[in-house]
């Protein structure tokens, strides 16, 4: 029964030593993890929103440019430069009301704006070798542009760059978006969010769009409006989550770009869009306000979240950084696993020490009490051998063997009458043969022999 003790205090005590570091793991370590997914969230919104509001500058400033443009102003106004207007050749200055000046004036105006995007497709391209944040305005994302359009002082569709949008032409954009007609008027140049779709049918998508008068100079009346945007989807969502260094694989941490309570791009995916927008609504993320770090739950699977408008104009633009709880939990889940293998590892190996210490050290003593168990049942014969290298077994095993030879009444080594002295019978030195009923089987070993009869120890 006492090597079964043993085993089962072990265990019991390893067992409570590795609960105790597990409980320990989840309560500091689990927050600790939390809080740094915290921080990392909000660096994340912060540096997205700030990096719209820098990408909004430079579409403003690019707007801007396109719209000091002479060449493009002329054409707006009439001055077809190098076309030959009603039959007449050379430069001449279409009348407002010829049969086909909204198409000619559609086609320069054309031609002028192409121009103006391969000036500024080359000064991106000679600035590309230098830091984002040494290039000039003009030349910073996005330099991909969905977007890029003149319309006339009325708001209406001129010329914009693109496949088949010829149809698209004449358009009232003003009355969609009543800025353009405020900008038209004389405004400052502003940016904007616009759902948008060049043809009649195709689905809307969200728009970042800058909005500029089209004039030479400040005193000028604007001839129309420039405008210039980017789309904001999902590939915009996975450019800026790779701006912070987070692998496109990586499933921790999502930026989400939304418009009121539905999102336009993510890096969750299409396919979870809908859940993560309809979780969002309900944590009130998707307002007009910054909200701070909420928790909820997609699919089943808790998140952090929190998140920054854009644009309060209208429905509410913003960007969200959402962060899976269970993914900043993994690394703290991996090291509670490595503890509890180390617990069992410790079990398993101090199991394994125990049943060798035990048949070493303990068995042999077992081996004594079985031995009186024999002596009680009669055999009185029985002797305890020793076992060497194990002092207490050996010493108890001597012990028993003279008790027992003396309850029986034999002599003992030290007896007078037996003329011989201990060191006449220690094993090994004892060369003749011992008299009837000598003690048999005690092993002395260790024992000083006794002293001859009269020997006081005084030599003198």
């Amino acid at each position: 029964m006492l090597p079964v003790k043993v085993s089962i205090v072990y265990i019991v005590l390893v067992g409570l030593l590795t609960g105790a570091a597990v409980g320990l793991i989840h309560m500091s370590v689990g927050d600790l993890a939390v809080s740094q997914t915290s921080a990392t969230l909000q660096q994340a919104v912060v540096g997205a929103e700030q990096s719209a509001h820098l990408e909004e500058a430079s579409l403003i400033a690019r707007a801007q440019f396109v719209g000091r443009s002479d060449r493009l102003y002329r054409s707006l106004q009439g001055e077809f430069v190098g076309k030959a207007v009603e039959g007449e050749e050379g430069e001449a200055e279409a009348k407002p009301n010829g049969a086909d000046f909204e198409g000619q004036r559609h086609l320069d105006a054309d031609e002028k704006l192409k121009a103006q995007k391969f000036h500024l497709d080359d000064i991106a391209k000679a600035e590309s070798s230098k830091r984002a944040e040494s290039r000039s305005v003009l030349a910073r994302e996005p330099h991909e542009l969905d977007m890029f359009m003149v319309l006339d002082e009325k708001g209406k569709g001129v010329a914009a760059l693109g496949k088949d949008l010829y149809s698209w032409f004449g358009a009232d954009v003003a009355k969609q978006f009543p800025e353009v007609a405020e900008v038209a008027k004389g405004g400052e140049a502003r940016a904007a969010y616009w759902m948008w779709s060049f043809k009649p049918g195709e689905e809307k998508r969200l728009y970042r769009v800058a909005i500029a008068p089209l004039r030479r100079t400040a005193d000028e009346a604007p001839a129309g409006v420039v405008v210039l945007g980017a789309m904001v989807n999902d590939g915009l969502a996975k450019r800026k989550r790779e701006l912070f260094g987070i692998a496109p694989d990586d499933e921790s941490v999502h930026l989400v770009f939304y418009r009121g309570d539905t999102i336009v791009g993510s890096t969750f995916g299409s396919a979870r869009q809908l859940s993560v927008a309809a979780a969002m609504a309900g944590g009130g993320l998707t307002g007009a306000e910054p909200a701070d770090i909420t928790e909820i739950v997609v699919d089943g699977v808790p998140y952090l979240a929190v998140s920054r408008p854009l644009s309060t104009g209208g429905t509410p633009v913003g960007v969200a950084a959402v962060a899976s709880i269970t993914a900043a939990k993994a690394p703290m889940n991996s090291l509670r696993v490595d503890v509890l293998l180390t617990g069992v590892l410790f079990i398993l190996f101090g199991v394994v020490l125990l049943v060798i210490l035990i048949h070493r050290y303990i068995k042999p003593v077992e081996d004594l009490e079985d031995g009186v168990q024999e002596v009680i049942a009669g055999n009185r014969d029985y002797v305890w051998k020793t076992v060497s290298g194990h002092e207490l077994q050996a010493g108890l095993a001597q012990q028993l063997n003279l008790m027992s030879a003396f309850l029986q009444g034999k002599p003992m080594p030290d007896d007078d009458s037996s003329g011989q002295g201990w060191g006449e019978l220690m094993p090994g030195q004892d060369t003749k043969p011992q008299a009837p009923g000598q003690v048999q089987g005690v092993d002395l070993a260790g024992l000083m022999g006794a002293r001859p009869k009269g020997d006081d120890g005084d030599n003198g």
